[in-house]
């Protein structure tokens, strides 16, 4: 994986690997996928995609707010700028579910999943 691209551009910017370690330090409540994509074809920003079983309701903007600490922490200002958007999902959902389908490669370039275009991504978490 070393080889693609997330790993040449981003893994200078936001350190996701640290960010995942303190999010599955509860072993009993790992998270599902950790999702990092290039959404927009035209500007250079990136979408974060979080699921794990325990995201509720109740607690998705306390979930947020932890996720946005944690990139606070392990980026400079200038990568941090490039986060637009954290999207957080339960695991069950729909988006989830396609995109671990798709786990077993390192890359991913130019998938619609549900009218979504991802113009490159790599699942960070889980790792096949």
């Amino acid at each position: 994986r070393e080889d693609n691209w997330y790993y040449k551009e981003t893994k200078q910017m936001v350190d996701y690997e640290k960010i995942i370690k303190e999010l599955n330090k509860n072993k009993e409540k790992p998270i599902s996928l950790f999702f990092v994509a290039q959404m927009d074809e035209l500007v250079d920003t990136w979408t974060i995609i979080f699921a794990a079983d325990w995201v509720t309701d109740k607690n998705i903007h306390s979930t947020y707010a932890k996720i946005s600490k944690l990139i606070d922490k392990n980026g400079s200002k200038s990568d941090i700028d490039k986060v637009s958007r954290i999207w957080i999902f339960n695991s069950n959902h729909y988006l989830v579910k396609e995109l671990l389908k798709l786990s077993d490669k390192s890359e991913l370039n130019e998938i619609k999943i549900n009218g979504n275009t991802i113009h490159r991504g790599t699942i960070i978490y889980p790792k096949k």
